[in-house]
């Protein structure tokens, strides 16, 4: 998994249809983004498609919430982050 800036977007859809699974994130405003994107790529956002893998981190309150007063609020979104895409080594 590598980190975005937000401007590769094309490269988000790529990953995408490749069978990646697309996470995102967002504080403020900005986690209603985040369910939102994530929500176009399992629907059809513009037109007929299969449903592309995508979460949104910021839509499992629950877990965050329970994470931050059992560790730290600021491991939260790495816990959900490792759970959603665990980062796999690759093979000899």
């Amino acid at each position: 998994m590598r980190p975005s800036d937000g401007h590769d977007r094309h490269d988000h859809g790529v990953c995408a249809r490749a069978g990646s699974k697309i996470l995102f994130f967002g504080n403020g405003g900005s986690s209603m983004d985040a369910g939102h994107l994530a929500a176009e790529f399992l629907g059809r956002f513009s037109r007929e498609r299969r449903s592309l893998a995508a979460i949104s981190l910021t839509d499992q309150t629950a877990a965050m919430t329970a994470i931050g007063n059992d560790f730290a609020f600021e491991v939260s979104p790495d816990r959900s982050r490792d759970s959603a895409a665990p980062v796999t080594s690759p093979s000899p």
